[in-house]
C-alpha cells in the first residue's frame, strides 16, 4: 500500500532541542539558484550562483524557549521531519534574519536557518 501523505505535520529540531513550530515551514533544499536570459539573437543561456540551503517558518512562543541563545548558535544540527517520514536535515545551519513576537497569538515568525547544503533522507 502507497504511503499517501506527502506534508502535513512535521518536527523541528534544532541542536537536539525540539521546537514548537507553527503552521508551515517552507523549505529551501539546494544551495544554488539558477536563472534564465536571453541574447539578442533569441538564444538563452544560463547562469547559477551558490546559495544557502533554508528553511523559514513561525514557531509557537514559550517561555523555555531561549532566542537569544538560538541566535547565537553557529553550526548546529537541524532537522525538519515530515509526517511521511522524510526528513531535511541541515547538518551544520545557522538561525539567520529577524524574528518578531507577536504578543497576541503567541508566536515568532521570521525564524530562518541557513546551511551550506541540505540532505534529504527519504523515509521508510
Amino acid at each position: 500500500m502507497p504511503n499517501c501523505a506527502i506534508a502535513g505535520t512535521f518536527y523541528l529540531n534544532v541542536n537536539g532541542q525540539q521546537i514548537s513550530a507553527r503552521g508551515a515551514f517552507d523549505i529551501q533544499p539546494l544551495n544554488f539558484e539558477r536563472s534564465a536570459d536571453a541574447n539578442q539573437d533569441g538564444t538563452i543561456y544560463i547562469t547559477q550562483k551558490p546559495t544557502p540551503a533554508s528553511a523559514e517558518g513561525t514557531l509557537s512562543y514559550s517561555s523555555d524557549l531561549d532566542l537569544q541563545t538560538l541566535y547565537t548558535l553557529c553550526d548546529v544540527p537541524v532537522t525538519i521531519q515530515l509526517v511521511n517520514g522524510d526528513t531535511f536535515v541541515f547538518s551544520k545551519a545557522h538561525v539567520v534574519g529577524q524574528p518578531k513576537l507577536n504578543t497576541e497569538k503567541g508566536e515568532i515568525s521570521n525564524f530562518k536557518i541557513a546551511s551550506k547544503a541540505c540532505r534529504k533522507v527519504n523515509g521508510s
